[in-house]
């Protein structure tokens, strides 16, 4: 009887651990973000974001290219103009979403938060777009 409480209790303690390894990305708006940039001294090192799975959303600002020749794509918010992120896809095919993307239009993507510091805006990689 206790191997069975025992290997009950390994399976759930198993069961547990996976489901907190797929928990749902934290939901924050670009500006909300932009505001723990700052706060951080403009690195985002100190952020808890840092090195972190978010789901951002945000406006278009413009499309453009890396120097490599990569898409890259300036983001803001609906009551500004000014630059807030600048994002990278995941890859080729989030690339294509990402550039089907008009300016001025609203987006949302799950992006890993990269190393910024004295940087004027965050920058946002990995991107996947909903």
């Amino acid at each position: 009887m206790k191997g069975i409480v025992f290997v009950a209790l390994l399976l759930f303690s198993a069961s547990a651990s996976v489901a907190a390894g797929i928990a749902k990305p934290k939901a924050m708006d670009l500006s909300t973000l932009y505001k723990s940039f700052t706060d951080k001294g403009s690195s985002t090192s100190d952020m808890p974001e840092y090195e972190q799975e978010i789901l951002v959303s945000g406006v278009v600002l413009n499309q453009s290219e890396s120097l490599t020749g990569d898409a890259l794509m300036s983001a803001g918010s609906a009551q500004s103009d000014d630059e807030l992120a600048r994002i990278t896809p995941a890859d080729e095919k989030e690339g294509a979403k990402m550039k089907a993307l008009a300016v001025g239009s609203a987006f949302q993507a799950v992006c890993v938060v990269g190393f910024a510091s004295g940087s004027a805006y965050i920058p946002l990689t990995d991107c996947v777009f909903k």
